[in-house]
């Protein structure tokens, strides 16, 4: 009798699966859409990463679109109240990076863009959605445009990337910059048939010709203001011919321009930002640049440069003096020990490198110029400055920082008669940007059509409203005044990480990230919106209210003690407390440090991915984490990439890491694993009687599997699976007992992939899901048939089909649910909700944290 059920169960589990595979056999070989019936909604924080291209569009103030550093795009058509992935649901999550945009003003519904790598898109409404020109001649990159007012068929495109301000800086050595990677240099690509064909113009001034600027004058198209590392040009002639024009300039050598025009007026005027130059001055130094203006299409300038220099002698700020000694350093190829031994005295007029140019479009006599002393190389602590009275007069606008808060050196700008105390507020970076420090950098400087100005500062986008008088944050809500419960507006840059949903607290879920810290939801998002998620941070630059109270702000995951809910431990990554176990024993009000390195020879400045620290419910002084040898997450998703690839070469001591005493000291346990094993995560069975650990391949390239230890970990025996599987993710064990495991790789074949099942202790295997690389599975917990999938990128079916996929008949049949995600090929979390089975968490790599909501 046993024998004919066994049979009958095996032969289930055969045509269960063949059902399917007409289904995976499309998921291989073509793009699948969404079911929109689950819809998710990115919970912020807001941006919380670094932007330094904000495109707004030209003649509708409430379109604009934003580009980051991880990798997404976004764009918002009322001026920032919330904002949408312009990324395919379905595609790869940086397809489509709005690096420079415009439009044409006879129909703003249609423009065109740069994207990523040699990529131009056009849209046929408003950018909401874009399409890519197929036959663009190279896949480098670009770094400027422009199309044709009169003729929208016409369109420019600047070879360079002068605008990658981390990676490009000017000095005597290299006065035209230093080249970026993958990037074209030397013309300009034109096309007059929308980009059918392209024809190459202003190729014969240099080779390494990278152009910032692309200006066609509004009145007359046929003539071009092109700025380049190479000085500014002009052309009569749409482009055939080309004049520099330099007269009443210091030297050729601008870093922006910008121009204005009124039509009712006739008036139009070009505006250059210079490049600043130093010059040793005895034992100081002497400084040239600024800002000009030309009234006759660029034939002359003159300079409106006023009082914008500062006296440097009179700041006594250390961090402003010590990034002016690197700045100079620079410039002139030396140290900046040696520097400041050459030329000890401070200048009592000079000025930091400018690098952005703003024109308000109302009143051409209010003008904004800003640094990047993080990227860019430059000081303060003068850095976006404004002018109202067309250059005569300049005063500090933006201001950040205890520097200003505090009043530092207030007797020396009340002489210029600049405005006292900081006037930028934050969200939850208010404590550690604005209370104590030195500057977090302006990485950005806009300006819409109704003269509202545009900055990034630190990883905060902001806006003034009042000619740059005050600034205010743009990302977040917060959901009442004090509160610190904050309602992301939809355009999150968060490395997000770890979900944690064991709170025992309804609707208030952890949620791990890098850079900024843990966050929790909270139950008043109501209050900015119905239906809104807040968010607090219990852990990361909110509660650094001091300059020595450095808190974790990155660690990939949260884990919750089984015996005590308010109790909660985090293993930073990187950054601050790298390496070091913390803890919090009231549900994350306060922190501490239980142990100082749990691991041997950790390098806090580089970047080593610890996961899965797990608790025995039996005794929680027991626990374990594990250090993987290698790692397919963040920008790697696709490929096996060395764990601590990042200065971390030297480190050894991987594999599985157990502490019997709360974590106070911690001794490796590698016993029946291989040598130096790439442990992806460890769980343990409901009734934490067995440990189960998930490997994939290792530095030997030996193939991974299935580990459990029956012992808490002292000891490992390896559990017998498919032969074809090389590696395994993730494991789960749901309430049954049935062990699920995810399995493959980024370039591992079809059948070495896919999500198996045993429901007898690994004894069978069944397959239920069957695509190349799979992240994670999970099981709901309120109902074990529920079955949810996150499919990663794979090469060998060309990374298509990436994102959730949801089974409700127990793996029977599936759904594609990645509606509203705009990076499902960098997932890194997902939980079901423990109280609501149609509600869904999710964390992404770049895009922060999300909720869905399935409307059946």
């Amino acid at each position: 009798m046993k024998k004919t059920f066994l049979l009958i169960a095996v032969l289930f589990q055969i045509i269960g699966f063949a059902q399917n595979s007409t289904y995976f056999k499309t998921l291989q070989t073509e793009k699948v859409k969404s079911d929109p019936k689950l819809k998710w909604t990115v919970i912020g924080p807001g941006t919380s990463g670094y932007s330094e291209d904000l495109n707004i569009h030209p003649y509708d103030s409430n379109v604009m679109f934003l580009s980051y550093d991880m990798g997404n795009g976004y764009g918002t058509w009322n001026k920032g109240d919330s904002w949408t992935t312009l990324n395919d649901f379905d595609g790869l999550g940086s397809e489509i990076k709005p690096f420079r945009t415009d439009f044409s003003p006879k129909n703003p519904d249609y423009g065109i863009m740069i994207g990523n790598v040699g990529t131009i898109f056009t849209t046929h409404n408003r950018g909401r959605s874009w399409e890519e020109i197929e036959n663009f001649p190279t896949k480098k990159k670009f770094g400027a445009l422009a199309l044709d007012p009169k003729d929208e068929k016409t369109w420019y495109i600047g070879t360079g990337q002068h605008w990658k301000i981390k990676g490009v800086h000017r000095s005597l050595k290299e006065p035209n910059g230093t080249k970026y990677r993958n990037t074209e240099y030397g013309y300009i690509y034109k096309t007059t048939d929308a980009g059918k064909t392209w024809t190459k113009i202003m190729d014969n001034i240099s080779k390494d010709l990278d152009v910032l600027r692309i200006i066609i004058d509004p009145r007359d198209s046929n003539k071009l203001y092109v700025l380049t590392n190479f000085g500014f040009y002009t052309s009569k002639d749409k482009g055939l011919s080309w004049q520099e024009k330099k007269t009443g300039l210091p030297y050729n050598d601008g870093r922006d321009l910008q121009s204005y025009y009124n039509k009712t007026k006739n008036d139009f005027r070009l505006f250059l930002l210079m490049q600043t130059h130093y010059e040793g001055a005895g034992k100081s130094i002497k400084t040239e640049g600024g800002v000009y203006k030309s009234l006759d299409n660029g034939e002359k300038w003159t300079s409106m440069t006023g009082n914008l220099a500062f006296d440097m002698s009179k700041i006594t700020d250390y961090s402003s003096k010590s990034f002016y000694y690197k700045t100079i350093a620079y410039w002139f190829g030396n140290s900046a020990k040696e520097v400041q031994a050459q030329y000890p005295e401070l200048p009592t007029a000079t000025m930091p490198v400018y690098n952005r140019l703003a024109v308000n479009p109302l009143n051409p006599d209010i003008v904004y110029v800003s640094n990047n002393l993080k990227h860019d190389i430059s000081f303060g602590p003068a850095e976006l400055m404004k002018t109202e009275d067309g250059g005569k007069s300049w005063i500090v606008s933006a201001r950040a920082g205890d520097y200003w808060k505090k009043n530092v050196d207030k007797a020396y700008w009340d002489t210029r008669n600049n405005p006292s105390g900081g006037n930028m507020s934050f969200s939850h970076l208010e404590a550690a940007a604005n209370t104590y420090g030195s500057s977090k950098a302006y990485r950005d400087l806009q300006i819409n059509g109704k003269g509202e100005v545009f900055t990034v500062y630190d990883q905060q986008l902001f806006i003034s409203v009042d000619n740059g008088t005050t600034w205010q944050q743009r990302d977040d809500i917060e959901t009442s005044p004090g509160s610190n419960h904050w309602v992301g507006r939809g355009n999150s840059n968060l490395p997000g990480f770890g979900l944690n949903v064991k709170t025992g607290m309804k609707g208030q879920y952890l949620f791990a990230s890098e850079e900024h810290g843990i966050w929790r939801t909270t139950t008043d998002g109501d209050k900015a919106y119905k239906g809104a998620v807040a968010l607090e941070q219990i852990e990361g630059q909110t509660q650094e209210l001091t300059e020595k109270d450095h808190r974790a702000t990155s660690a990939p995951e949260i884990s919750i003690d089984p015996n005590d809910a308010n109790t909660y431990y985090i293993l930073p990554n990187r950054q601050n407390h790298a390496g070091a176990l913390r803890k919090s024993t009231d549900a994350g009000k306060t922190w501490f440090t239980v142990s100082e390195k749990p691991m041997v020879k950790f390098n806090p400045n580089g970047v080593l991915f610890l996961f899965s620290h797990i608790i025995d419910k039996k005794d929680s002084n027991r626990m374990l984490f594990t250090v993987p040898s290698h790692i397919q997450r963040g920008w790697h998703t696709s490929h096996w990439m060395p764990n601590g690839y990042l200065r971390m070469t030297d480190f050894t001591d991987f594999g599985i890491h157990l502490s019997t005493d709360g974590g106070k000291t911690w001794k490796i346990n590698n016993t029946g694993l291989p040598d130096r094993p790439n442990v992806n995560q460890m769980t343990y069975d409901n009734n934490y009687k067995n440990i189960f650990a998930a490997l994939g391949r290792s530095f030997e390239k030996s193939v991974g599997g299935l580990y459990r230890s029956p012992n808490d970990g002292e000891s490992w025996e390896k559990v017998k699976i498919p032969n074809e599987i090389k590696s395994i993710n993730f494991v789960e064990v749901d309430k049954n007992g049935i062990i699920y495991i995810a399995c493959g790789e980024g370039q591992a074949a079809i059948n070495e992939g896919g999500v198996y099942r045993s429901a007898n202790e690994g004894k069978t295997w069944e397959k239920i899901f069957d695509m190349p690389h799979i992240k994670m599975v999970k099981v709901s917990p309120l109902n074990s048939k529920t079955i949810a999938v996150v499919v990663a990128p794979s090469k060998v079916i060309k990374e298509i089909n990436s994102g959730i996929y949801i089974s409700n008949d127990n793996g029977q049949n599936w759904t594609k649910y990645n509606y509203g995600l705009g990076q499902v090929d960098k997932m890194t979390g997902f939980e079901f909700d423990p109280y609501d089975e149609n509600t869904f968490w999710s964390s992404c790599h770049g895009s922060g944290f999300a909720k869905g909501i399935l409307t059946k």
